[in-house]
């Protein structure tokens, strides 16, 4: 089963709202906003599956002893119950946009072990990449601002700035890529992912990857919306990952790859 903001499980619930405490507790006055998209702002969240998405936006850059206090909130919050991503934003960045975006701090679970490890060092900061920015905070950004739920601070689209387009595009564009590389073991995502990315780049549309797949079954040839029906089935915790055929999976991702090229000039 699915779930949006207003109707998803309290544990959900109480999670997202520990992470917005930790963000108070450690900004204060600082803080401009905390906002949550993706999956759970937009009515398709699983909580056996998906992850909980917050941006975060500081008034100041935050000092190294900052990314460590978020570091150990996050450690202690994250899978408790859910998977939680979380990027701090300072603001005064973002304005003038660029991308990719610059970042203060990132946490998602591929980052768990680094960070344990640093923290259990006693490092002075973490161990982030340079330059801190993120491909991926064009795509967060307009969903934030399009679909996104305040926790705290101004509406999203009064606190973050507007995301051109064609920023919007390649980035969605470069996680189709990855989820194209990974079709074998993801397929779910590399069908529905392909849809929702041809919606924006054909109709500038800004949807969730299940309002991708239903968007698409209106548009594709009828020898490949069984497909999308699968990955829909699976996604929305109706059917298990068996009903979808890894050996079909490749001839769909090939067909939505050339028309996703064809409507954005782009070479995948």
């Amino acid at each position: 089963m699915q779930y949006g903001w207003h109707d998803c499980p309290a544990p959900v619930r109480a999670q997202v709202d520990r992470v917005a405490a930790a963000a108070r507790e450690i900004l204060g006055d600082e803080l401009a906003g905390v906002y949550l998209h993706g999956s759970l702002a937009m009515g398709c969240f699983n909580p056996d599956s998906s992850d909980i998405d917050v941006l975060v936006v500081a008034r100041r850059a935050l000092a190294a002893a900052d990314r460590l206090r978020f570091a150990r909130a996050l450690l202690d919050c994250s899978g408790q119950p859910c998977p939680v991503e979380v990027s701090v934003l300072h603001g005064a960045d973002l304005r003038p946009w660029r991308h990719p975006a610059p970042y203060e701090f990132h946490f998602g679970e591929s980052w768990r072990q680094r960070f344990a490890d640093a923290l259990s060092a006693g490092a002075a900061d973490l161990p982030l990449p340079e330059p801190r920015t993120d491909d991926d905070l064009a795509a967060h950004i307009t969903v934030a601002r399009a679909r996104g739920i305040a926790l705290a601070g101004p509406p999203p689209a009064e606190a973050l700035p507007e995301v051109p387009h064609a920023d919007y595009v390649d980035s969605i564009v470069g996680d189709f890529d990855w989820c194209r590389e990974h079709a074998a073991e993801s397929g779910v995502y590399a069908v529905l992912n392909a849809c929702r990315v041809l919606a924006a780049a054909r109709e500038r549309l800004v949807l969730s990857k299940r309002e991708g797949g239903e968007w698409a079954l209106a548009v594709l040839p009828d020898a490949l919306r069984f497909i999308v029906v699968r990955a829909l089935a699976i996604y929305r915790g109706d059917a298990d990952d068996a009903s979808l055929d890894a050996s079909q999976c490749a001839p769909f991702v090939e067909h939505m790859t050339a028309q996703i090229e064809s409507a954005t000039n782009v070479s995948l």
